[in-house]
């Protein structure tokens, strides 16, 4: 059910973001938050920071990272980080590539709304706790509550009994 329905409503866009521009997708829009370009021992890393805004309301969702890497001994071959930002905890998330090289002006990316990705996590977990119900072992513990709820019934009855004796020794002297 979950990975069905977040394919019906997920979003993708791919385009570029700049610094007057920003990049629209459903109720989402992606600002410029500037880039950078690190080199560190064994990799060269395109850093990029993005910020996602809901457009209808011009409240800032969150803030994304996102990064390219090429290693120095596979120069050819680029990984990528992905930034994500939550949209709600219940909803969903908004996914982000950083597409290719960024310039002073514009960041190519590509975006991904998926709004229902946390039915697919909540639809896991239930998994889990369904299987581990079914493996919890049930019957020793209805033994053991029958055989308290036994003993206490026991319990009780003696006690009753021994207050009727106590009773009718108080009545008969």
């Amino acid at each position: 059910f979950g990975i069905t329905t977040h394919q019906c409503y997920q979003l993708e866009e791919a385009g570029t973001v700049g610094r007057r521009t920003p990049m629209s997708i459903g109720d989402y829009e992606v600002h410029y938050g500037g880039w950078s370009e690190e080199k560190a021992e064994n990799y060269l890393s395109l850093n990029a920071t993005l910020r996602v805004v809901k457009a209808s309301s011009g409240e800032e969702v969150g803030v994304a990272q996102v990064e390219k890497r090429s290693y120095f001994a596979r120069p050819d071959e680029w990984m990528t980080e992905v930034g994500w930002v939550p949209i709600h905890a219940m909803t969903g998330n908004v996914y982000l590539v950083l597409a290719g090289a960024p310039s002073d002006a514009r960041i190519p990316v590509q975006v991904f709304v998926n709004p229902l990705v946390n039915v697919i996590w909540f639809g896991a977990l239930w998994m889990v706790l369904a299987s581990w119900l079914l493996v919890f072992p049930w019957n020793r513990l209805l033994r053991a509550v029958r055989r308290r709820h036994a003993s206490s019934q026991v319990d009780r009855e003696r006690a009753l009994e021994s207050a009727v004796q106590a009773r009718r020794e108080v009545v008969d002297p």
